[in-house]
């Protein structure tokens, strides 16, 4: 019965998210539209008490779900151990994990699952016949001409496990001076061909010089005169022989970051048997021990990314190879083994097809499989399947199969600093639009070495930012770690990522950046991606496509593109001038990589997708990021300023006939821009960005004309600067009197100088001008977080973490007290608390403490001033 409604529940479950675009929506957005996050139950340490506590958290600061991720890791990097909980689907985890679905349910979160502990799928009892593989060999010359017996060598194995595929016989040739194929490593899937999506059209490349008759031809295949004990008896031909054993041993892939005992070898991706093996025993008893809240509360199930190695073999590899690459591997099995078969071209090719024939496994009986079981429940996935590791597969393809097309992107830090390691969800955002799915996740704001100290606006805005213009439009938050009250505060937490939880110190004030994201992604969510190229990337494996910045097409910055495989190019269609897909997306060109052979299907196909619509400019900004996205006669353009100074720019939009409109995240805010020009079909707007500064450029009124002359820009008068003296509240301490707003880190008392967590500033002042309305506050400079609540005569004003840091305010005349409330992060008190015993430490935590940690400037820095805006 649910398989019948499946069809009809996901695309109920697509239109949940497909709303009218309103400014109400936009200032208070939808639930479904809530940032989620990676709820990490670290070494399976969770609690039913800390479940319900994390839930309600992330509930009240409006997060839309979060997905279960019981692993480990929390010891790497010199960082502690915490105890160990129950382990995954043991009976008390799965009490717990019941717990947690009937809380979700409760509170009307909706729930993911990691299908395991830790990443890499595997456990406890995969078997080594089940698991990731190797192709293994030895070999031996021998004189023919007469009946050999001989005793094989066992080929290398891992853990003793070896089975075989093959006994291969040839000619022997005098290779004297010829090396194997450049790359055979990588090109016969022995290893990763990369760390960060790396192109890897190289692999098709063959740089073999060709030498007549000195290659190996005459492939016999002598495997059925192998006996059970390895050896061989074989009447051979005259000549000298060279006999090659083949098998196939594990990869030596283990789980990564499992928590406790969940420790184990990789399952095959190549193998749907295995991958329902692992279902039946392992995922379908959680699914159904929860009844109705499977497919409903818990919506979703993920695998996290292939960071397995290489892998090359699976039981019906040679059958699978025949079928979809019409020819018959087993003559070509040497060049594995660093053999040129035929030629050198030939050798390639073989690898080429072989490569191809793993990516088409673990598509079909991986990602496939995967998405067929969690239909049963009514389920979708969100495996990231594509990248950025580069392992054996077609990313789109892969995505093809998912609901969420989940990626990851990285906040700033040592182990990933530049744009090029950090920023991966283009791909996903293409599979998005090429595949008609509507979310494009991200684990997100990943790092490694930072702990505590990302400072919001500069690090964890600016990546989100960057990434919505790449097409994101789900947050989950890497990570959200549920540490129980036993463990303390700041409590357990992995050994990466940016911690982001109701143990931060600056939580209860985190809404005001979860909101930002949460209209962001509203509004990302509707109306439908605007590209005017679509890029093919070919049929290679592996293939993944690299960030928007790689810009294969070569049509940024003016203009924006998807790429798109194989697969679904073969499905598209030119109408009206339009090159569309099936779920509508349309583009108006196709671009094919100059320097790559189409196979005679896809050539005839782009033949056939030829068109002649000029590229026009789309948006034209210098140094803005943008998307640009259209929903019914409505257009709208998210814009992001990529430096971290205030910047103004000339920015044309491919728009005319109607009013532009300022709509700002940071505040819900929407208002006209009163200044523009239309000049044949673009509108030209001044635009002023704060650092780092994003918003969107909404077009629905019509309007005949340009606007008027002006600059947009709002420039700040001060009319008055604080400079009494500040009553400070710091947490348990008398107040402290702060003559000038400088560091605590400068103050003399250990207490504040060692400062974690909040501290009120207090000043009255009177204000004796003419004018009361239309005033602001600027705070000057916050720091570490840098995240400030300003109350005005008892009035919440509301909460400032990003620059220019500024609320409009309403002065009384005569006196007017003012409240601040600045927060910092964990690391002063951490650094402060690293050379006490441990009973005399107010932090408690399994992270390892520095000694090259040094103290963050922290709080209010001003200078705090108040003024009016005035249009320049």
């Amino acid at each position: 019965m649910k398989r019948y409604f499946m069809p009809l529940l996901v695309l109920l479950c697509q239109l949940s998210y497909a709303q009218q675009i309103t400014p109400t929506l936009f200032a208070h957005p939808p639930a479904s539209a809530g940032i989620r996050c990676w709820w990490w139950w670290l070494n399976g340490n969770v609690t039913k008490e800390s479940i319900t506590l994390d839930l309600e958290a992330m509930k009240a600061k409006g997060f839309s779900g979060a997905c279960i991720v019981d692993a480990g890791g929390q010891d790497q990097r010199d960082n502690g151990n915490v105890p160990e909980g129950p382990m995954f689907g043991s009976p008390e985890w799965v009490a717990l994990f019941q717990h947690a679905v009937k809380e979700a349910h409760r509170l009307g979160l909706e729930l993911s699952m990691n299908i395991q502990s830790g990443w890499n799928l595997g456990a406890p009892d995969v078997t080594p016949q089940e698991s990731t593989k190797h192709i293994t060999w030895s070999d031996t010359t021998l004189t023919g001409n007469k009946t050999i017996q001989v005793q094989l060598a066992t080929p290398p194995a891992r853990q003793g496990f070896y089975r075989d595929i093959a006994v291969l016989a040839f000619p022997w040739r005098d290779t004297i001076g010829i090396h194997p194929l450049k790359d055979l490593h990588k090109k016969a899937a022995f290893e990763e061909a990369g760390f960060s999506a790396a192109d890897t059209r190289y692999l098709l490349k063959n740089d073999v010089v060709s030498k007549a008759n000195a290659y190996h031809s005459e492939v016999i295949d002598i495997s059925e005169f192998l006996d059970h004990t390895g050896r061989l008896k074989w009447k051979a031909p005259a000549g000298k022989w060279v006999i090659m054993r083949f098998g196939y041993t594990n990869n030596g892939a283990h789980i990564s970051t499992a928590s406790g005992k969940w420790q184990g070898l990789v399952i095959d991706y190549m193998n749907a048997d295995h991958f329902d093996r692992y279902w039946n025993t392992h995922v379908k008893p959680l699914l159904d021990g929860i009844g109705a809240d499977a497919g409903t509360t818990l919506r979703y199930l993920q695998t996290d990314s292939w960071e397995l190695g290489g892998i090359n073999w699976t039981e019906n590899f040679r059958k699978e190879f025949q079928i979809r690459r019409g020819y018959d591997l087993l003559p070509y099995l040497p060049v594995v083994a660093g053999k040129i078969i035929d030629s050198p071209d030939s050798s390639n090719q073989f690898l080429n097809d072989f490569r191809k024939t793993i990516g088409d496994l673990v598509s079909d009986y991986h990602y496939k499989v995967f998405k067929a079981h969690a239909a049963k429940y009514v389920m979708g996935i969100g495996p990231e399947c594509s990248g950025p590791h580069v392992g054996f597969f077609d990313g789109l393809k892969n995505y093809g199969h998912s609901d969420i097309m989940m990626s990851e992107f990285w906040a700033p830090s040592a182990h990933r600093p530049d744009p090029d390691s950090r920023f991966f969800v283009k791909q996903a955002a293409s599979a998005a639009h090429i595949y008609n799915k509507t979310l494009v996740g991200a684990e997100a704001f990943t790092t490694i070495g930072k702990h505590w100290n990302d400072v919001i606006w500069h690090d964890l805005k600016s990546s989100f930012d960057h990434e919505v213009c790449a097409g994101l439009n789900l947050v989950f938050l890497h990570t959200f770690t549920s540490s129980p009250a036993s463990m303390g505060e700041p409590g357990q937490e992995y050994f990466a990522g940016t911690h982001l939880n109701r143990h931060i110190t600056w939580w209860p004030y985190a809404d005001a950046f979860f909101n930002y994201m949460a209209r962001v992604q509203y509004m990302m969510q509707q109306g439908r991606f605007v590209a005017d190229v679509v890029y093919y990337y070919g049929d290679h494996v592996p293939n993944i496509a690299k960030n928007k910045e790689s810009d294969p097409a070569h049509v940024l910055p003016y203009n924006d593109y998807d790429v798109i495989n194989e697969e679904q190019l073969m499905k598209m269609e030119l109408k009206n001038g339009w090159l569309e897909l099936p779920g509508g997306m349309r583009y108006r060109k196709l671009v094919v990589p100059a320097d790559y052979k189409l196979s005679p299907a896809v050539q005839q196909k782009v033949n056939a997708l030829q068109t002649n619509v000029p590229l026009t400019p789309d948006f034209i900004g210098e140094n803005i990021n943008w998307i640009h996205h259209q929903q019914d006669s409505m257009d709208y353009y998210f814009v992001s300023n990529s430096a971290d100074t205030a910047t103004h720019v000339q920015a044309s939009f491919r728009i005319t006939g109607r009013q532009p409109e300022y709509w700002d995240p940071v505040t819900g805010e929407i208002r006209q821009i009163s200044a523009f020009r239309q000049k044949e079909d673009m509108t030209t707007i001044p635009l002023n960005f704060a650092p780092y500064g994003a918003y969107f450029v909404v077009f629905r009124k019509p309007i005949h004309g340009d606007g008027k002359a002006g600059t947009n820009n709002y420039v700040f008068i001060p009319k008055d600067t604080l400079k009494s003296p500040w009553q400070v509240q710091f947490k348990d301490m008398p107040v402290k009197t702060f003559t000038k707003l400088e560091s605590w880190t400068n103050h003399t008392d250990p207490a504040v100088k060692y400062y974690s967590g909040a501290a009120t500033y207090q000043q009255s002042f009177n204000w004796n001008r003419t004018s009361t309305d239309s005033m602001y506050i600027d705070l000057g400079k916050i720091q570490d977080v840098g995240i400030a609540q300003v109350n005005l005569n008892g009035k919440d004003l509301g909460i400032v973490w990003t620059p220019p840091f500024r609320l409009p305010i309403k002065l009384d005349k005569g006196k007017n007290d003012l409240q601040i409330i600045v927060i910092n992060s964990w690391r002063n008190r951490l650094v402060g608390d690293r050379g006490l015993p441990e009973a005399q430490r107010i932090t408690h935590t399994n992270i390892f403490i520095r000694p090259e940690w040094n103290l963050l400037p922290a709080g209010l820095l001003g200078p705090v001033v108040i003024g009016r805006l005035t249009e320049q």
